[in-house]
């Protein structure tokens, strides 16, 4: 079995980033608004939707093995750091800022020109957070900034990763990394314990904080460093049933957890949860990547599940406000799926999310990717990012 490197495109990882999006599309459009109807089934299958935030614990998990495998390639590289941040800067920093900047914009549309909705000095006064990535620290929220900014949590943490990883990555010996990894990994799911513990106005920090949800991050570059590993995948030819057993096992443990998962964030589902979310996510990328045969990583490799993981950056920054704004222009209403005109506004919502990301992709994003990648970590080694 041939170890993979980073500068090689791995479709069924487009594929798992795909399934991500998906599930908090799921989430955020079928399970978050308002469903009144009679039937108890359809309230119920609803409901049971909200699984789809897990879709956030597999980004943690596939950004910790993308970014942690491209710095463990070049983590001898003379252009190390500036290569990394610039290549992130063109990749994220254009798209969030412009998001922000439009959020801007719809204040001000909003305050001056929409009868019926308040807009006060806190929709502002919260707006310095968001540049600088500090905005998952902070629980107070209004209700606008909720709707529009909301999700910018986890990018949030994304972005403090992308400050911590490099430096131990390339200042550490790969044994001292592995155990830094493996301990951040068993303290994290402590912490957060912890936090759910303690004093209720600061257990949001067991969801939204770094370090609190580090675990996943971490789980993520360890699999990097197990996947550049001869001996791991010596290990894996000699257990070649291990991949698909660990992974069921893992599936069986979220299933036994399901019903902590659609109840408020508690101690439970704070520490134990996200952490078997994590292995479980890692489990589920290495088997794809293993048995590459299998009708799973099959699935991964179908063509519309990679092209949503391909624009999935700019549909989760723009998901959620597209939906509220759709359904309040068109319904004068918060979302709903409960008649079907509140079907047919969440379904024009999902296909001007779709289509403003592939737009975005083809005429910012790509371009911005291709001028980052204009710098090198070095002629011999530059791995994809």
């Amino acid at each position: 079995m041939e170890v993979k490197q980073g500068s090689q495109r791995i479709p069924e990882l487009d594929g798992l980033r795909g399934l991500a999006i998906l599930l908090v599309l799921l989430d955020h459009y079928l399970s978050a608004p308002r469903f009144d109807g009679t039937s108890r089934f359809w309230s119920l299958f609803f409901k049971s939707l909200a699984g789809g935030q897990v879709g956030v614990d597999l980004f943690f998990v596939l950004s910790g093995f993308l970014i942690g495998g491209i710095l463990l390639e070049s983590r001898e590289s003379p252009n190390y750091f500036r290569t990394f941040y610039l290549r992130r800067i063109h990749r994220i920093l254009p798209v969030y800022y412009s998001f922000i900047l439009i959020y801007l914009a719809a204040l001000g549309i909003v305050h001056f020109y929409v009868p019926g909705v308040s807009t006060t000095s806190a929709d502002f006064s919260h707006l310095f957070q968001y540049p600088i990535f500090i905005q998952n620290f902070f629980w107070s929220k209004t209700h606008l900034e909720w709707l529009y900014l909301g999700v910018t949590w986890s990018l949030a943490i994304e972005e403090q990763f992308y400050l911590c990883a490099p430096l131990v990555i390339r200042y550490l010996s790969l044994r001292r990394l592995r155990s830094v990894l493996v301990a951040v990994i068993l303290l994290a799911p402590l912490l957060r314990l912890a936090l759910f513990l303690g004093p209720e106005e600061y257990r949001y920090l067991a969801t939204l904080s770094m370090p609190c949800r580090a675990d996943s991050l971490a789980l993520g570059m360890l699999g990097a460093l197990a996947w550049r590993s001869e001996r791991f995948h010596l290990f894996l030819r000699e257990n070649p049933k291990l991949p698909a057993r660990v992974l069921m096992f893992l599936f069986l443990a979220v299933v036994l957890l399901l019903p902590w998962m659609y109840k408020p964030r508690g101690p439970l589902r704070g520490s134990v949860g996200y952490s078997t979310l994590a292995f479980f996510f890692l489990a589920l990328l290495l088997f794809v990547l293993v048995r590459r045969e299998s009708w799973l990583a099959g699935i991964m490799r179908l063509r519309p599940l990679r092209e949503l993981g391909t624009i999935s950056y700019c549909v989760y920054i723009i998901h959620a406000p597209i939906l509220h704004g759709v359904h309040y222009l068109l319904l004068h209403s918060s979302p709903s799926i409960d008649s079907l005109r509140g079907a047919l506004a969440t379904l024009i919502a999902l296909l001007a999310t779709l289509g403003i990301a592939a737009l975005s992709w083809h005429f910012m994003e790509k371009p911005l990717i291709k001028r980052g990648h204009r710098f090198v970590y070095s002629a011999s080694l530059n791995p994809t990012s």
